[in-house]
Order: structure tokens, then sequence, then C-alpha cells
């Protein structure tokens, strides 16, 4: 008996070693790939965890409403229902390597009816209890692969959630720059307000005494309704952005807190001059794709199986009695067991078929990985060839703006002396106002541009 025992555990080991079907390989992707790109020198040097590049941007409001985004956004949560889905899942399909066992029980009693034939017209009792086992022996790896495949799959939801958290962050930081920069906007808008409104009443009083043409005073009026324009629209865009913020918080539309005014954010970080493209690897969306990956070579391992036999045994030891005073006695004692093995013939190349299939989706989700690899490089070059030209561009920004304030200053004055026409100082009114709010937008930008590079490489490096 014990070597019967012995035979049978080296016959399991021997055959649970087999497991057909391909074994994964990480696609071939570029590596040698070196992103350069000029980076000031000011900047503070820092390397950072993807849990923590937010805090570069040292503004204790929008680290507050990360964090916020972080416990009540949707999506996100959403997500972290996936995961838990995706481990029942993987608990589920694990369960499969491992016998089933079942009971039952079940008691009987039958009177026959005086006008039916029976050999008997006594009462007959029976009554039975039993526990079974069934086990489908996972000779070729079938049920390794179902496995492997719901772990890779858990892994990918995993990586989904970190993906979607990350975006969450870079989102939040965006519009919350966003906000800012219209802020400022308004604040510039209403500024230029007051000058125009004050300049009109100047000019309205020359116009009362004869002393310049209506047409002035038209041009004058006209850029004073430009300026309300521009301050309403800026409004608008406000309390819609406000609204768009608040729900990437997972709360009601809402009034949002501002921090530090865009002129005095400030980022803390420092951005190599080359990096490996390797560190994309290290993004949460490429790796739940690659876990995508590996689960679909699974299932092509999957599909190899099943074309193989399967082995599956099972048995059933109980007891049965018509008297169910002596239903657990040794004399009642039933029992079976039985070994199978099943597999398939012909079925006009089904199951050839079926592991083409599995094999051709294997090469989508190759060819879309590389896809998604290049586009994150180009991404990556993309946001740091921003912030190094933008760092410079505002450099420029800022001298024109103090240029068309002194020209515009210079244009009044040469026409209260009757020097020159309205026009030319209409015109420098406009250049003064497009070049301010150009450079607010440009600030933002280059905040954002920040937040692009940490989340194109994951988080940090």
């Amino acid at each position: 008996m014990k070597t019967y025992k012995v035979l049978i555990i080296i016959f399991l080991s021997t055959v649970y070693s087999c497991m057909v079907g391909p074994k994964y390989q990480s696609p071939d992707l570029p590596t040698d790939v070196s992103l350069k790109e000029e980076i000031a020198d000011s900047l503070v040097k820092d390397s950072v965890r993807a849990a923590d590049w937010i805090q570069l941007f040292e503004d204790s409001v929008l680290i507050a409403l990360v964090d916020t985004a972080l416990h009540n956004n949707l999506d996100l949560e959403k997500a972290l229902a996936r995961i838990e889905e995706a481990r029942a899942l993987y608990g589920f399909n694990k369960a499969d390597l491992f016998p089933s066992f079942t009971y039952s029980t079940e008691i009987k009693r039958t009177e026959f009816s005086s006008n039916v034939i029976s050999l008997s017209k006594d009462p007959i009792s029976q009554a039975n209890i039993s526990g079974g086992l069934s086990w489908e022996v996972d000779l070729w790896g079938k049920l390794r692969h179902q496995r492997n495949a719901a772990k890779s799959d858990m892994k990918s939801s995993e990586e989904t959630a970190n993906a979607i958290r990350l975006s969450l962050i870079a989102e939040v930081a965006s519009v919350y720059f966003t906000l800012l920069d219209l802020d400022n906007r308004l604040k510039i808008t209403e500024a230029t307000i007051q000058t125009r409104e004050a300049y009109f009443t100047i000019i309205n009083n020359k116009f009362t005494y004869g002393d310049v043409p209506e047409l002035d005073k038209l041009q004058s009026q006209q850029q004073l309704d430009i300026a309300y324009v521009f301050r309403y629209q800026i409004i608008r865009q406000i309390k819609e952005t406000e609204r768009s913020l608040s729900i990437l918080l997972g709360l009601p539309p809402q009034q949002i807190e501002r921090g530090l005014p865009l002129k005095e954010q400030t980022v803390k970080a420092y951005i190599p001059d080359s990096l490996p493209s390797r560190l994309v690897h290290s993004r949460p969306d490429l790796r739940a794709f690659e876990y995508k990956m590996m689960a679909q070579n699974n299932r092509v391992g999957m599909a190899v199986a099943m074309r193989y036999p399967s082995f599956q045994l099972s048995g059933m030891f109980g007891f049965a009695s018509k008297d169910l005073s002596v239903l657990l006695s040794s004399g009642s004692i039933t029992n079976s067991i039985s070994a199978g093995l099943f597999g398939p013939i012909y079925n006009f190349g089904k199951n050839k078929r079926r592991v083409e299939i599995e094999k051709f989706r294997l090469v989508q989700f190759q060819k879309e990985y590389e896809r998604l690899y290049l586009n994150a490089l180009m991404e990556v070059g993309n946001a740091l060839t921003y912030t190094g030209t933008y760092k410079d561009e505002m450099i420029h920004r800022n001298s024109q703006v103090e240029a068309a304030r002194k020209t515009l200053m210079l244009s009044k004055a040469r026409y209260d002396n009757g020097y020159t026409s309205y026009l030319e100082v209409l015109i420098n009114e406009q250049n003064l106002l497009s070049a301010e709010l150009e450079y607010s937008i440009l600030q933002r930008n280059f905040l954002i541009s920040y937040i692009t590079i940490y989340k194109s490489f994951g988080g940090g490096w």
C-alpha cells in the first residue's frame, strides 16, 4: 500500500511538471535611447518617489486638494473595486487546481399503491449520507495557465489603478494651475478696466470741451468695453473650472480654495540632462498593459493544453441503509473510485484554430504595447522640450510686457501733448493687455510642463 502511494506521488509530481504553451517573452523595444534636453542650472536637485512628487510645488492647498481627490474620486473608487473583483477571480481560478469536495444526505420513504403490481406492499425506507471528491489533474498546465492569467489580470488591475491615481494627481494639479491662471488674468483685466476707465474719463472731458474729436471718445469707449467683455468671459471660465475641479475631488460643485497666487508658484525639482528610456517602463499604464500581455500569453497556453487529454479522478465514501438505526454501522459503508481520461479526437480543426486565435490576439497585444511605449517616449521628449523652452520664453515674454507698458505710457504722453493720434494709444493698449495675458498663460504652461514630465515617467525616477 505504501509503495502504491509513493508511485501516485511520483506520477503526479511528474505530470505536474508538464506545462505546454509558450513561455512569456517581453517585446523587443529600443532601450538605448537617451532623452536629452537643456535644463536650467538654477533648479534644485531632487529625486522623488511617485507618491511624493506633487509636494515639489510647495503649495499646501494644492497638496490638500490632491489628498481629497485620492480619497473621494469616483473613477479611482471604481478602479479599486475592479482590483477586488480581479482578486476574487484569481482566487476562484486558483481553486480549480485542488480537489473539490461535496456531500449529500437523503432520507426517503416510499409507500406503494395497492393498484400497482409490486413484490411487496410494505413501505420502503432508505437513508444515505456520503461525501464525494472530484479532481481534474492538471497534466498539461491548463488550470495553471488559467490561474496565472487571472493573476496577471489582477496585477494589471492594480497597475491600472496606479495609472488612474497618477493621472488624477496630474489632472487636479493642472486644473488648479489653470484656475490660478484665470485668477491672474482676471486681476490683469480688472486693473486694465480701472486704467481705461480713468483714461476714458479724461478723453470724455476733453471731448466735452471740444479738445478732441468724438472718434477718440468712441475708440476709448470701445477699449473699455472690450476689457469688460474679457472680464465676464474669464469669470465664466473660473466658475466652469471650479466645477470641473470639484468633480475631480468627488465633491458637489463648489468654490475652490486657493493657495499661492500664480506668480508665487515655484517648483523644486531637478531634471537630469540625460535620462535613459528604460525609465519609461516604470509607467503604471505600460506595466498594466504588459500584465495584460502576460495574461494573454497564458491563454495561449490554455488553448494549447486543451488539445491534450485531461485526467480526472472522482471518488465517493458514505453510508446507506434501509434502517436509520444502523446507518452508521460498518455494514452500511459504501464507496466508489473512478479515473477517466478524456480528450479530443477530431473536430475539424477547431482546437487548432482556438490556439491560432489566441496567438493572433497576443500579437495584437504586443503591437499595441510597442505603440504605447513609443508614444510614451514621445510624451517624455515633448515634456522635456516644453520645460526647457518655457523658462527661456518667460524671460522674453516678461521683457515684452515691460516694454509694452512703457510704450503705452509714452504714447499716452505723446497723445496728450498732441504729437500723435489716438490710434497709436489704442494699438499699444491692445499690445499690453495681450502680452500680460499671454505671460500669465505661459506661467501656467511652465508649471504644467513639470506635471507632464513626472506623469510621463510614471511619477519620478
